[in-house]
């Protein structure tokens, strides 16, 4: 199964009424590793939609996806649970997660 098949159709058609002009943006903005602010753990990498997780997590399965909302708004899904992220892009890409985590692009 190819990555790109696991976004939702909804979402396609969001961003369809939206603008998908900005979305390419966005994600090349985030693409690369993350860490946690606290502590500054790596927690993976952005590889398109999907994040790879650190082994260090031991998150199964190892790969989740990343869903754009709108440009400054995002969603992943883990153990059936969705969590809400704000994006801040400027200087340091930042993600602020609605479970008060932060992560960092280093």
């Amino acid at each position: 199964m190819a990555l790109h098949a696991l976004v939702s159709v909804d979402t396609v058609e969001f961003w369809e009424d939206y603008g998908q002009a900005e979305a390419p943006d966005v994600l090349a903005a985030l693409q690369g590793t993350w860490y946690t602010k606290d502590g500054g753990y790596r927690i993976g990498e952005l590889c398109g939609r999907s994040i790879l997780w650190d082994v260090s997590w031991n998150m199964r399965p190892p790969i989740a996806v990343l869903t754009l909302l709108t440009p400054s708004t995002v969603s992943l899904q883990l153990d059936n649970v969705t969590h809400f992220g704000t994006l801040q892009l400027e200087a340091q890409p930042t993600i602020f997660w609605d479970t008060q985590h932060i992560w960092l692009k280093k």
